[in-house]
């Protein structure tokens, strides 16, 4: 039975090629929350108007629908 009794420590180096650690302040942290409800809220809003838009052209429910579901899979955020 071989016992090594070495203390072996590694040291995990985050920084490789000496690079500065990047952090987000709070004023772009607002920024992108900002942002990201709107892009939302856009999509939100949009579609009870997409729909109602599309049946006021002449295009029966079935097809608006059609329309709807269409831009839902295009706009996913």
């Amino acid at each position: 039975m071989i016992n090594n009794t070495k203390d072996y420590k590694f040291r995990v180096d985050v920084n490789i090629n000496n690079q500065k650690s990047r952090t987000i302040g709070k004023g772009h942290y607002f920024l992108v929350l900002s942002l990201t409800f709107i892009v939302n809220f856009d999509s939100t809003v949009a579609i009870p108007i997409i729909s109602n838009y599309a049946i006021s052209l002449g295009a029966s429910v079935i097809f608006a629908s059609f329309i709807v579901g269409a831009y839902s899979m295009v706009h996913i955020p």
